[in-house]
């Protein structure tokens, strides 16, 4: 079993590290285009760690049981085990054992800690990009999706000389629209 343990926890890292790399691309670009710093994507693929459990897990478990079972067959510790009158029955019930276990924590994860996980990090991913966007720099142009903002002068919330660009598929400009001046508010219901 310490073998084993030490291979399953060793194979997690390392996929729940591939994992997270995978999926960072996805969103990567649309944190950092909302403002988000180093910190603010750490607390992402932090928070994300629990949603890939239930692909890590059950490829870590098989990895663990396969290089243990084949170093010892390898080994031929399985025939000195056999030869000293042990039962090769006596594997069958650790494997039974971890498998008990893990399948006892994937339902806990699948149920509990994966939906909490992806909340969590969607409720954060766009905190992050909504206080980005509260963000615009006067006399600078700042991009969101289709939109193009410059604002002229900014003051807390009241933005003055604003210039707001809609472009189209092509980055083409669709819409212009123009005010002396306005204010940004969050809708809370998002």
């Amino acid at each position: 079993l310490k073998e084993f343990f030490s291979i399953f926890f060793t194979a997690s890292f390392i996929l729940v590290g591939i994992f997270l790399v995978g999926n960072a691309f996805d969103f990567a670009a649309k944190l950092i285009a909302g403002g988000a710093g180093g910190f603010n994507i750490l607390k992402i693929f932090l928070l994300g760690i629990p949603s890939s459990f239930v692909f890590v897990i059950p490829v870590a478990f098989l990895i663990g049981w396969l290089a243990t079972l084949s170093r010892l067959s390898a080994q031929s510790e399985i025939i000195a085990i056999q030869s000293s009158g042990v039962n090769p029955n006596f594997f069958l019930k650790s494997i039974f054992l971890t498998t008990l276990l893990t399948c006892a924590f994937l339902l806990y994860s699948n149920s509990f800690l994966a939906p909490k996980s992806n909340l969590n990090m969607n409720q954060e991913i766009k905190k992050i990009i909504s206080e980005g966007f509260l963000k615009i720099e006067p006399k600078t142009f700042s991009k969101f999706g289709n939109f193009v903002f410059y604002v002229g002068k900014k003051d807390n919330e009241n933005l003055y000389n604003i210039n707001i660009f809609e472009n189209n598929e092509k980055n083409r400009i669709k819409t212009k629209i123009f005010a002396k001046q306005g204010k940004i508010q969050k809708d809370q219901n998002q």
